[in-house]
């Protein structure tokens, strides 16, 4: 029952046209229990989605059980953001004060502001705010420029270069990957969660 009720509270937030899309030709990707809570949903709002049966010929059937909510990689992705946000957060506030050269204040501040952002992409994630996967890939594309501007800046300060913006790189292209093409993510913030 209370699954039920989760799930008509999470459908309730979604906009009509993904509902109708997800109820229709994305209904394969949805167990059955989702696909009644999203007609009921459209139902409430005074919309017809058609019939019962909207599973596309020949779907296999593992399909129908898209994995929904906060778990498997989605969990580890959440973890590893928070984690990585209050290292930044913490790591780049300590570091402000003692900074002289303008420049190096600023990107401070923005490595300090990328982890305080970081920490709010996280509680969205946790609350499975709909926006909330776009704002997390904007948060890994954030964090690979600003690995770049400061390794350039080390560079034309020290005239060392340091190659751990590559590490970001790399970490940061997995998660886009994921989510990009993650059914969970999907299931869990919409049919259009991906970035």
């Amino acid at each position: 029952m209370q699954q039920d009720l989760d799930r008509a509270a999470k459908y309730a937030r979604w906009e009509t046209e993904d509902l109708v899309r997800a109820a229709t030709t994305e209904a394969f990707e949805f167990t059955p229990e989702a696909l009644t809570a999203m007609r009921r949903e459209l139902a409430r709002r005074g919309c017809a989605v058609g019939p019962e049966k909207t599973m596309a010929a020949g779907a296999p059937a593992i399909l129908e059980q898209a994995p929904a909510g906060i778990g498997g990689a989605l969990l580890l992705l959440i973890v590893v953001l928070g984690v990585v946000s209050i290292q930044t957060l913490l790591t780049w506030v300590g570091v402000l004060g003692a900074l002289h050269q303008p420049v190096s204040r600023v990107i401070a501040a923005a490595w300090a502001c990328i982890g305080a952002y970081g920490l709010a992409c996280c509680a969205l994630l946790v609350r499975k705010d709909r926006r909330a996967p776009r704002l997390a890939a904007l948060w890994f594309i954030a964090a690979v420029v600003l690995g770049v501007v400061t390794s350039v800046h080390n560079y034309s300060v020290t005239g060392t270069f340091t190659p751990l913006f590559l590490f970001t790189i790399f970490h940061s292209g997995i998660w886009l990957t994921y989510l990009s093409i993650s059914k969970r993510v999907k299931a869990t913030y919409g049919a259009r969660a991906g970035w």
